[in-house]
């Protein structure tokens, strides 16, 4: 495994196909995603491989990263990222997303590096060119999560 050039924590590497046109960026990995050292390696892989098969698109043909390589810094530690840090950090998802036909952007702090806007003013908007598949798909899985609803009761 290896770790940031900046802080030393684990990073993980992006995962899926290097060269796909689809690219899904989320915010930053999870512990499963740490422990094994590639994006969406844990339970979260599940749900979306699923939804992405009910739309008929397989997750294999995409390339899948976080816009943090490693876990943010824990409340209260009083380490804040500075604006090197954040920017290789960034920099690298940059990388990623060259030569794809669309990003399927996860969370807030990916819409808002990319777009300029939080996720919630846009939700769901298709742009292009490239197309940017905005988060509606996760965020509404997280809300029928949080509720106790069945996720395929709604979509």
């Amino acid at each position: 495994m290896m770790n940031c050039e900046i802080c030393n924590q684990p990073i993980i590497t992006p995962s899926g196909n290097p060269h796909a046109n689809i690219l899904i960026i989320d915010e930053f990995p999870t512990e499963e995603d740490i422990a094994v050292g590639r994006a969406y390696a844990g339970e979260y892989s599940y749900i979306l491989r699923s939804e992405f098969a009910k739309a008929g698109f397989d997750l294999l043909q995409c390339r899948i990263t976080t816009l943090w390589l490693h876990a943010p810094e824990k409340e209260g530690s009083g380490k804040k990222a500075d604006h090197s840090h954040s920017m290789w950090h960034k920099e690298q998802a940059l990388k990623e997303c060259m030569d794809r036909t669309a990003i399927l952007c996860l969370g807030t702090d990916v819409t808002q590096f990319f777009l300029g806007y939080n996720s919630t003013e846009i939700s769901g908007i298709p742009m292009t060119p490239p197309s940017l598949l905005l988060p509606w798909l996760w965020e509404l899985a997280l809300l029928r999560m949080s509720s106790g609803e069945p996720l395929e009761s709604t979509l």
